[in-house]
């Protein structure tokens, strides 16, 4: 089942260190992880929220996963983005178990930067964190 992920600047130096394989530890102000079921949703996070902070903190990466369908089912789909679409909503301690549940690797969908859309090299380049995986 395919999950997305808006992400900010700190989150892709982890998952590469994790061999695209896992998710960024979450923060102590992040109780929840929040993988969302629609590409859309993630895409108006990353463009309008992340990309639009001052720099260099100005862009926002989408990314997606496959996690197996029966550890998503353990977590009920909530609202999001003005209930336009669903989310999960996983608690921090649970994150392991859902690494273990990806499928592959963690892939890049889109990025921007400053609210416009840049090459994902290009996003991944500002942040020094590397090249993306390719499937």
């Amino acid at each position: 089942m395919a999950r997305f992920r808006p992400t900010g600047r700190a989150e892709p130096a982890p998952v590469a260190a994790g061999g695209w394989q896992c998710r960024a530890p979450r923060l102590p102000e992040q109780p929840i992880f929040d993988p969302v079921t629609a590409d859309a949703c993630t895409e108006t996070i990353a463009r309008d929220r992340n990309a639009t902070r001052p720099a260099p903190d100005d862009w926002g990466p989408v990314t997606c996963f496959a996690l197996a369908d029966a550890v998503a089912a353990r977590y009920p789909v909530q609202p999001a983005c003005g209930r336009a679409h669903a989310e999960h909503w996983i608690p921090a301690e649970d994150l392991a178990a859902v690494d273990d549940a990806i499928d592959g690797v963690i892939q890049p969908l889109a990025a921007w930067r400053g609210g416009a859309g840049v090459g994902l090299e290009e996003a991944l380049a500002g942040n020094g964190g590397g090249a993306w995986p390719r499937s």
